[in-house]
């Protein structure tokens, strides 16, 4: 009886759920983090497409976070 030890099917899908679920938890964090210190630099002046730059997304993106916030 030594030898494999047995991952039934439902044990695999939680694993893989949960693994799933780590990752988009640290992609949030991530844009997070990027909304938060694209406004920082948006309140010492700096232009959009410089900020998209310094947080690494598109301008679009920027511009929409900035919209979200005047409407």
């Amino acid at each position: 009886m030594g030898g494999k030890i047995l991952e039934h099917e439902a044990k695999t899908i939680l694993r893989e759920g949960w693994q799933q679920g780590r990752r988009e938890g640290e992609d949030y964090g991530r844009m997070e983090q990027a909304k938060e210190t694209a406004f920082n630099l948006r309140t010492i002046g700096l232009e959009e497409e410089t900020i998209a730059q310094m947080v690494n997304v598109q301008v679009s993106v920027i511009r929409e976070w900035f919209a979200d916030v005047v409407s």
